[in-house]
């Protein structure tokens, strides 16, 4: 049987989705100079990445410079995370295309179905 090769991907997605789940393991805001060799990046690499993540509303600069967080707006009834309606899309592409990641198991910590 011959060994199937993995499928192409896009990397900068893969790269996104490391920067969220290393800043998913804090509570609180983290600093750039901590996400970035944490995500195997350079410090500029991260707030290449950051920048945009922000833009769309996947994380949120803090009110300290150099600090980053992930953009949860609270937490429901059952002390979930509650995402910005931008992070619900994540919860959402879990669900729509089974792609499992860290970020999704923090919002759902029964895990997704």
């Amino acid at each position: 049987m011959q060994e199937k090769k993995p499928r192409r991907g896009i990397q900068s997605v893969e790269i996104a989705f490391r920067i969220l789940s290393v800043m998913q393991t804090s509570q609180q805001a983290m600093a750039l100079k901590d996400i970035a060799p944490l995500a195997g990046l350079t410090t500029s690499a991260a707030n290449n990445y950051l920048v945009s993540l922000v833009r769309i509303g996947l994380a949120a600069a803090d009110e300290k410079p150099g600090h980053y967080r992930l953009e949860i707006t609270g937490k429901d009834e059952n002390d979930h995370p509650v995402w910005s309606s931008t992070c619900t899309g994540l919860s959402v592409l879990r669900f729509d295309v089974g792609y499992e990641c860290d970020i999704c198991d923090a919002a759902h910590p029964e895990g997704c179905k």
